[in-house]
């Protein structure tokens, strides 16, 4: 597909997602017309974040405003085919009209060539934490022994993956042959160390399996905004993402064994029915470095 194609196809997942949006408010009962009224004076611009002013030049985006009351999810329902070369640039505008200031995630979900959605946990290695089991593991197990663990800390979020690639190229990930969460005791004993879970392991291996530590993380890649608190103007959230990790849930790069992403956004989270905020202006851009 030709750049000129890809960026036409970028720009209807970015307007598809708006109407998301639009469904998501009328979900809430709210009035598009009266958000359009709301921005009609103060709409954003493609210039700057600090010169809202200058938006009203720009027809499309009055028309493509739409607000979102209390806490929503938007989740893209168009595929995007991820190349590894190129450079994938999201952005949108947003401007709180609530009582208080919305709070704002703003990014990717990342999934395999399976189109299976990427967990952070099966990409969020702990460094240095590979090792083997001194035991047999058993699904029922809470007590896990291994051969060391010098590296490997105690965490709530943290858990174990099994059966994973030690060469330092993690072929493995994204992994998920992973325990449950916690890691509530790291204790060394005569020969090998004990791992404490929180939970059964509901995992099965033989002595021997090449093991690390993982932890999780946020849900999703999160490149344009990360909880944050959009103000009473407009104002532009951009974030860039290009090449993949090796390993990792960064926001600069594809989380490892990413070949499809869709949009996600989440407004208003933990937060009550007197947040809406107004959403305008997608749009995705893959560049060739």
């Amino acid at each position: 597909m030709s750049d000129h194609r890809k960026a036409v196809k970028l720009r209807w997942i970015a307007t598809a997602a708006m109407l998301l949006i639009f469904m998501a408010a009328a979900r809430f009962g709210l009035d598009a017309d009266r958000a359009f009224a709301a921005t009609s004076k103060s709409d954003p611009s493609g210039a700057s974040s600090a010169s809202p002013q200058a938006a009203s030049a720009n027809p499309l985006l009055d028309k493509l405003c739409f607000p979102c009351k209390g806490p929503t999810t938007i989740k893209g329902s168009e595929w995007i085919t991820i190349d590894p070369v190129k450079r994938y640039t999201l952005t949108g505008w947003f401007r709180s009209v609530g009582k208080d200031p919305s709070s704002l995630y703003f990014g990717y979900m990342c999934f395999d060539a399976d189109k299976r959605l990427i967990a952070p946990e099966q990409v969020g290695v702990l460094g240095a934490t590979e090792t083997v089991l001194h035991e047999d593991c058993k699904k029922e197990d809470t007590l896990i022994k291994v051969a060391h663990a010098f590296k490997w800390k105690e965490d709530p979020h943290a858990c174990i993956a099994f059966d994973v690639d030690d060469s330092g190229k993690y072929a493995d990930l994204p992994n998920r042959n992973l325990s449950g969460f916690g890691i509530l005791k790291i204790e060394e004993k005569e020969g090998y160390w004990e791992v404490r879970l929180n939970e059964p392991c509901g995992r099965a291996y033989p002595a021997g399996t090449k093991v690390r530590e993982h932890s999780a993380g946020p849900a999703y890649l999160y490149c344009a905004a990360a909880a944050q608190s959009v103000p009473a103007e407009w104002t532009q959230y951009s974030g860039t993402v290009a090449g993949l990790s090796t390993a990792g849930a960064g926001n600069a790069h594809w989380w490892q064994g990413t070949k499809y992403a869709k949009l996600v956004l989440l407004l208003n989270s933990e937060q009550n029915e007197d947040c809406i905020v107004l959403v305008g202006g997608l749009d995705i851009r893959a560049e060739t470095p």
